[in-house]
């Protein structure tokens, strides 16, 4: 039921959100109040090579590959309406830092084997990366608790990716808005 829900849910992000492979923990965050779902949380295993991560705590390749077991990525992250309106993605947010997903994630991954390497992991979650599809969220914007500040700006990534859809079904969304999809720079 919670795995249909989580689903149910992440189809109201503007980006599709995949099962993923590898390391992987999803969370439904309800309002004790009402009973309502306030947001979701997935965490899983970073991208291997990510230069802004990897500048600012000063790895080479060989510390990257021992101490990334240490680092999940947040590639979903954010509240549903209405609470998405009344900054309940910041709330969300913070929840990255709570002692139930840290826990969670020791018992889950704390004393596993690696799949290729076959040697014993000591995993302890020491970081959480995100990135934003979208460019910069103010969702993570000025984000601090106690004087603690939750997240931090290390850069911008590159990249490129590709349409899940057919290019069939812009021509037709093209004709029906009688709107310009495909937009050229010169």
């Amino acid at each position: 039921m919670e795995s249909e829900l989580f689903r149910l849910a992440a189809l109201t992000w503007s980006v599709p959100v995949s099962n993923g492979f590898g390391r992987r923990l999803r969370y439904l965050v309800w309002d004790n109040h009402n009973g309502k779902l306030i947001g979701i949380i997935a965490i899983g295993d970073p991208v291997f090579n990510l230069s802004v991560r990897d500048n600012l705590i000063d790895w080479d390749a060989q510390a990257r590959g021992k101490r990334l077991v240490n680092i999940m990525d947040a590639y979903v992250l954010g509240a549903l309406p209405p609470y998405n309106a009344l900054l309940g993605g910041k709330m969300v947010a913070c929840l990255l830092r709570s002692r139930d997903i840290y826990d969670e994630f020791t018992k889950t991954y704390g004393k596993t084997t690696g799949i290729i390497s076959k040697q014993e992991k000591k995993a302890r979650l020491l970081a959480i990366t995100t990135s934003s599809s979208m460019g910069r969220s103010s969702v993570y914007n000025r984000l601090k608790l106690g004087g603690i500040e939750y997240f931090r700006s290390i850069g911008y990534t590159g990249g490129w990716g590709i349409s899940i859809f057919r290019i069939t079904f812009f021509w037709t969304f093209a004709n029906i808005s009688g709107r310009s999809v495909i937009h050229t720079r010169t």
